[in-house]
Order: structure tokens, then C-alpha cells, then sequence
């Protein structure tokens, strides 16, 4: 079993562009807010890399919108895009990205500890044609990469108040996908933080000495 074509989730902003490189920076994106974001994406892309083997979590076909396939390619080879590609994405299709990437590794995680029923229901709910069970199926994804195992069904539905298309809902529904990117890659911080190695603290005094 492998993950199906992700559909295009669109709420936040109506219907994304069909251009693939967005050369003009969109009216409601900053410089500043598009310099963050596109730091956001790359950081995501990496600790994605590093941590959760989206080269090989990424479905043999991926839908050609609205993340360019020069993307894809590039991750494919364990390469983050470059601060320039992403920039002329517009800030819908950078985030598409992220979900897209971050659902892919979910799906993978979850085939590898033995739970095919889950990602069937993952299928299901990103196949149901609806925006409401499309973010239900995210949230699943990433809610098990942040967990180490699937959440409960009970749990999804009530984080997307039962797969509700209402516009309140989606946004919550977009503000905890949002809000688990945020915690996967604080605990990935954390992690390296952790693993770096401690000064020498006989170094350290000696460097102390000199000055």
C-alpha cells in the first residue's frame, strides 16, 4: 500500500494559483512574512530529511499542482529547495507543501510499525472530496508522527469538530496542522540541543586563562 495523490487543500486563500512559479509576491504576503515562511519550509523539509525519510515516504506519483515538480525532484534527492525556489511559491502553495511532505512521512511511519488499517483511513478520509475530512486526514498523518502511534479515531473527529466543512472549523482544523509543524520541529531542536556535545571544561578555563 502507498499513499495516494494528496488533493490540493485550499480554504485559507480560495482556490490555489495555478501558475506554478509565483514571480510577483502576493498582495497580503510581506517581504518579512515570505522570508519566515520560506525559513519555515526549509527547516521542515530538512528535519523531514533528517528524521523521518521523506525521499522514500513520497508516493511514487504525485499530483502535478500546485507544488512544482522541480520541487518534488529536488526532495526526492534529499535535497531541501533552495531559499530562491521556494520564495517564488506563493505562501498557499508553500504551505500545501508542508502538508503535503509532512502527511507523506506520517503515512510512511505509519506502514512501518504495522498499521495498514490506519493509513486506509487516511486514504479514506484525503479521498472523501470534502475540505473537512481532507484536514481530518491530515491531522491523523501528523498527529502520528508527533505521537510515535495513530490517534484515535475519537480524537481526529473531535479536533475537526467531526470532519465539518464549516469555515470556523477549517481554520481550527488548519491552526492544529499548523500548531503540530511547530512542535515537530521544536522537539527536533530540542533533540539536536541534546546531542551536541558539552565544552570541555578544562578548554573552556584554559581559554579563559589566555584572555
Amino acid at each position: 500500500m502507498s499513499p495516494k495523490p494528496f488533493p490540493s487543500s485550499s480554504h485559507a486563500s480560495g482556490e490555489l494559483e495555478q501558475q506554478q512559479d509565483v514571480l510577483d509576491l502576493p498582495q497580503h504576503e510581506s517581504a518579512e512574512q515570505r522570508r519566515q515562511d520560506v525559513l519555515l519550509t526549509e527547516l521542515w523539509c530538512q528535519m523531514l530529511i533528517d528524521c523521518h525519510d521523506l525521499a522514500a515516504a513520497l508516493p511514487e506519483e504525485l499530483p502535478p499542482e500546485p507544488v512544482p515538480r522541480r520541487i518534488w525532484s529536488s526532495l526526492r534527492r534529499e535535497s531541501v529547495p533552495s531559499a530562491t525556489s521556494l520564495a517564488r511559491l506563493s505562501a498557499e502553495i508553500r504551505a500545501e507543501l508542508r502538508l503535503q511532505t509532512g502527511c507523506a512521512c506520517g503515512f510512511h511511519h505509519l506502514q512501518q510499525i504495522g498499521y495498514a488499517d490506519v493509513c486506509e483511513r487516511a486514504n479514506q478520509l484525503q479521498e472523501a472530496g470534502d475540505e473537512g475530512s481532507y484536514l481530518g486526514g491530515c491531522l491523523l498523518l501528523l498527529l502520528s508522527l508527533v505521537l510515535s502511534l495513530p490517534p484515535s479515531e475519537t480524537m481526529v473527529a473531535q479536533l475537526s469538530q467531526h470532519y465539518s466543512n464549516a469555515d470556523a472549523d477549517l481554520e481550527r482544523s488548519e491552526q492544529f496542522l499548523f500548531e503540530l509543524i511547530l512542535s515537530l520541529l521544536a522537539r527536533h531542536a530540542q533533540e539536536l540541543l541534546q546531542a551536541a556535545p558539552e565544552p570541555d571544561n578544562g578548554d573552556e578555563a584554559q581559554g579563559l586563562a589566555l584572555n
